[in-house]
């Protein structure tokens, strides 16, 4: 049965079996040339048994073999059918040239037998297939002349790059190598074992298929995608925002495919040079021109400031020209990038009835896996943390490894664990996170002050429905956030309440110290403040400026630089208290020294005084737990009424009368306490007297 033209081809492998044989002819063809060499002569009977049961072979020549091939192309072209090599060859003017050059590099790669074949032509052993070597054998008693071939090449040089990335610049063109990597062969021989490395594509399944809130975002992309030349996209945004989630259900919706690129899989060329960064994308973008992929770069933005340029003119030049659409995700809350060129998308942080939205969705896919405890409130939860979806999908994915195997399921205190662990913001070295469990019942303060502890966590738990439900934010554009003023002499409890507040929210405290925010640098101080908000204000952790008074003492005249500096400083650090979202709270030892026109603009204030002895004999009975051996002789009313101490330094007390008391390897007796209050007066310049102690005078003489 003779050759028809009119029947496609049914695959790759049928293709490039029908190819190889055209090459085989033109090989044979060259090798007659040296007639009379044994070699050469030998390996064209060879060639002619290896495909002596080939129809094709019998055909006069090369050109009327690949002539009768045409037809078969066309056609299977004209019915869908993908052939790889077709494709790649639409790309090239000089269709024919090309053929070779890939097919010979394939063969070079896959069959010794060619080696020889190619080393006989060449009339040299050869390491590496160049294109040099390429051009030569092709062109050999053509008559063409050796600079309009160079001349009629470099015009495709740049295409050369893509498809043999290994094509080094500044190289001389003949020497560059032409290599048929893996990937390539797959190509060829129509199968898809992997994808070139850093690349693989995007899908909905991968994403989940849920966008969230992200309608604006899509219709801006729809709209660039519907002019005339699509720019190139760039979709900025923290990671987990959904970029790749809405680029992927985009796609699905438009029946089109993404190749996605992770530039950071070379995190160390990210870092030094960008030869291993460039090669890696004419990897991808030869993977998205062969498959008609649309192609998605994510990681670039750990380049180095001064390479964002650079890279992104390669994309313009190299890569652009050559795929339908390119974006570029760039997982940052902010993009300092210029514009020129470029179509920019931000996706911004989710509100928090989003973010409620999301926590309720995934919710309902664990349901059937994991028991959610019924106490779990939603709505506080995002209330507090301002996470990305993805970020919430992987707080719920790590709360339920968490909960595997315990009775209540997932808890609140389980989901607060897994969000902190998702943000992982460390505030450095001017910020301290101060761990807590005490509660309302462990603060010894009076019921007036704890309610307004208590109206302080509310605020929290009900901002969402007053806010956004009953549309307070109208009136209340912004300033959403929680200012606190804690004032009072040391050891009276600030710290002890800002710790209570942050245990009741199931929030992380974070102490800050404004001597070390402070910064003798011009400019220094406003740089820390800034970052310490910026840090804060994706968990809404609770931030705690001790000795606020540092900063927030009176406005001066501004008579000399270092007094406007001074008054700078303050405002903005009250500003960034105002306009923080989360709770702010500012505790001073010296009420008196603070600005009232600071503290007008705090929205509550709590004033700890020095408890009384009611309070005081309330923090003796707690202070010393119930494994402590105390004593029966120590009577807590009559400390309570001799000793007018703070809560702190009773807290001293108790635990020095216990070390005194375990190194003598017993119980903790009264004569224990009284050494320990003795020692503490003494680090104030008090001294304990006789008549201070009243009834309990006869234990003076045995105070060491």
């Amino acid at each position: 049965m003779g050759y028809r033209g009119d029947v496609p081809y049914k695959e790759n492998k049928e293709y490039l079996q029908e190819q190889i044989i055209g090459l085989n002819r033109f090989l044979s063809e060259r090798l007659h040339l040296y007639d009379g060499e044994r070699q050469a002569m030998f390996l064209v009977r060879k060639m002619e048994e290896r495909m002596c049961k080939k129809e094709l072979w019998e055909k006069s020549c090369y050109q009327e073999i690949w002539e009768q091939n045409q037809s078969r192309i066309e056609l299977s072209l004209e019915l869908g059918r993908v052939l790889y090599l077709e494709r790649i060859l639409r790309y090239f003017e000089e269709k024919e040239f090309f053929r070779q050059v890939f097919l010979l590099a394939f063969l070079w790669e896959t069959d010794e037998w060619y080696r020889q074949c190619l080393s006989i032509l060449l009339g040299k052993e050869i390491e590496r297939l160049t294109l040099g070597d390429v051009m030569t054998i092709f062109f050999m008693d053509t008559g063409a002349e050796h600079m309009e071939v160079f001349d009629r090449v470099s015009e495709d040089l740049g295409v050369f790059r893509i498809f043999f990335p290994e094509f080094q610049e500044g190289t001389h063109l003949f020497r560059q190598p032409v290599v048929c990597d893996a990937r390539f062969s797959d190509y060829f021989l129509d199968t898809d074992f992997f994808y070139s490395r850093g690349t693989s594509e995007l899908t909905v399944s991968e994403q989940n298929g849920v966008i969230f809130a992200r309608e604006g975002e899509k219709k801006r992309l729809l709209l660039a995608i519907e002019e005339e030349e699509v720019p190139i996209c760039l979709l900025y945004g923290e990671k987990g925002s959904g970029k790749k989630t809405l680029l992927a259900k985009m796609a699905e919706e438009r029946g089109e495919k993404l190749l996605l690129c992770r530039l950071d899989d070379n995190a160390d060329s990210l870092k030094s040079s960008l030869h291993a960064i460039y090669m890696q994308m004419r990897y991808a973008l030869r993977d998205a021109i062969v498959r008609k992929f649309l192609l998605v770069l994510q990681g670039f933005e750990e380049l180095e400031e001064k390479k964002v340029k650079e890279f992104l003119s390669f994309i313009r030049k190299e890569i652009f020209p050559y795929v339908k659409e390119i974006y570029l995700l760039y997982d940052r809350e902010e993009c300092s990038i210029t514009k020129e060129g470029l179509y920019f998308v931000p996706f911004h942080s989710l509100t928090e009835k989003e973010r409620l939205m999301v926590w309720e969705h995934y919710r309902k896919r664990l349901s059937e896996k994991v028991m959610v405890s019924e106490k779990v409130v939603l709505e506080e939860i995002a209330n507090t943390f301002v996470m990305t979806p993805g970020q919430i999908k992987q707080a719920w994915e790590d709360a339920y490894l968490e909960a595997k195997g315990e009775e209540e399921g997932i808890t609140q205190n389980i989901l607060y664990h897994a969000c902190y662990a998702q943000l992982g913001h460390p505030m450095g070295e001017k910020a301290t996170l101060v761990k807590s469990e005490f509660t309302m019942q462990h603060l010894k303060i009076d019921e007036m002050e704890k309610k307004i502890l208590s109206d302080i966590c509310d605020c929290i738990r009900c901002r969402n429905r007053v806010m956004r439900k009953w549309q307070f934010q109208r009136v209340v554009p912004y300033g959403a956030g929680i200012t606190v003023l804690f004032a009072g002499p040391p050891g009276t409890g600030k710290t002890m309440a800002a710790q209570v507040i942050a245990n009741e929210l199931h929030m992380e405290l974070y102490k800050i110290d404004l001597s070390q925010v402070i910064d003798k640098y011009v400019g220094e101080t406003e740089k820390n403040i800034r970052r310490i908000f910026s840090q804060a204000k994706k968990s809404h952790s609770i931030l705690f400026f001790d000795e606020g008074d540092a900063i927030f003492h009176k406005r001066l005249e501004a008579t000399n630089s270092n007094e406007r500096f001074a008054n700078i400083e303050s405002s903005l650090l009250l500003q960034c208290i105002e306009e923080y979202d989360g709770i702010a709270i500012l505790a001073t030892n010296h009420f008196s020294s603070i600005d009232p026109a600071f503290i007008r603009r705090f929205k509550y204030y709590l004033l700890f005084r020095e408890p009384d002895k009611k309070i005081r004999y309330e923090i003796w009975k707690e202070v010393f737990p119930k494994e402590a051996p105390l004593s029966e002789e120590v009577d807590f009313e009559v400390l309570a009424e001799l000793f007018e101490l703070t809560g702190a330094v009773i807290k001293n007390v108790a635990l020095t009368a216990a070390y005194l008391a375990a190194a003598r390897k017993e119980e903790i007796t009264l004569l224990d306490i009284l050494t320990a209050v003795k020692r503490e007066m003494y680090k104030n310049n008090l001294i304990l007297t006789r008549e201070k102690l009243k009834s309990l005078g006869y234990l003076y003489d045995e105070l060491l």
